[in-house]
């Protein structure tokens, strides 16, 4: 890569670093189609470089939002427990993945997961709205933030952790840091708030996605340049969008969710079909 290739790539980072983190999915649905389409990096680099990005502003994210006070630690700790087996276990099938093969199932995968994020309301509430909590029914959690907000919310711990599997395993495999999957879910199916999703999503990244990057970098699946200089920029980004995030409705964040999912898997699939 060119120096104005890797400026880019800078420039790139502040953006998806900013957008990543407010939504809760990280940078990776963004960069590694970009990485594929844009700079021409083989599929399985550009999802390993992709994944390592998504370490380092995961970490940074969660500690803006630490600031926040908008993280559930109990929930992220065993969303990131759940994915570490998963997590291995994609980096290794992604070696193993045809190019093109990869780039059309992650394409299908984004537009599945961008119409399911569009087709029901999320719970957007402080407690005073949201439904009212049933301990019987599962797990209540209640997360007050930094601004004296207060939600209250109650899932299936054991479903939730047993998703999180396939999100660890779904997240090395595609290198989007399994946040992509994981914020719709935990809303729409778990009922959380979506500012608590976004960041305990975020949370969680930090901790399980480094065994999927030690793992791509044992197989070779790293560019060290697009690494840095991407990650140089993502970390800028989150520390602009981390705080943006509380100020923000729910029913934006994921509208803004579904538009990025929407047009990054529609350019892989065109491209993964070779028609472009």
């Amino acid at each position: 890569m060119g120096t104005y290739e890797l400026l880019a790539l800078t420039g790139l980072g502040v953006f998806t670093g900013a957008y990543g983190v407010l939504i809760g999915a990280g940078v990776g649905f963004i960069l590694a189609p970009l990485l594929m389409l844009v700079w021409g990096l083989d599929p399985v680099i550009a999802v390993g470089t992709s994944l390592a990005v998504v370490l380092v502003t995961s970490i940074s994210g969660s500690i803006r939002y630490a600031f926040s006070q908008a993280i559930d630690y109990r929930s992220g700790l065993l969303f990131a427990g759940a994915a570490l087996p998963g997590s291995i276990l994609g980096a290794i099938t992604a070696a193993k993945t045809p190019a093109s093969l990869l780039m059309l199932g992650f394409g299908i995968f984004l537009i599945g997961m961008s119409v399911f994020t569009v087709c029901k309301p999320p719970i957007t509430a402080t407690s005073k709205e949201a439904p009212t909590p049933n301990s019987k029914s599962g797990r209540t959690r209640s997360v007050t933030t930094a601004k004296g907000v207060t939600y209250v919310y109650t899932f299936s711990e054991p479903w939730a952790i047993a998703c999180n599997c396939v999100f660890g395993f779904l997240s090395s495999l595609f290198g989007v840091g399994g946040g992509l999957i994981r914020v719709p879910i935990l809303v729409f199916a778990f009922r959380f708030p979506v500012l608590i999703a976004a960041a305990t999503s975020i949370f969680s990244m930090g901790l399980y996605t480094g065994i999927g990057v030690i793992t791509h970098g044992l197989l070779g699946h790293l560019h060290w340049n697009a690494l840095v200089f991407a990650s140089v920029g993502a970390l800028i980004g989150t520390q602009i969008g981390a705080p943006l995030a509380p100020r923000l409705q729910g029913r934006l964040i994921l509208r803004m969710l579904a538009a990025g999912l929407a047009t990054s898997g529609a350019w892989l699939v065109l491209r993964g079909s070779h028609i472009l």
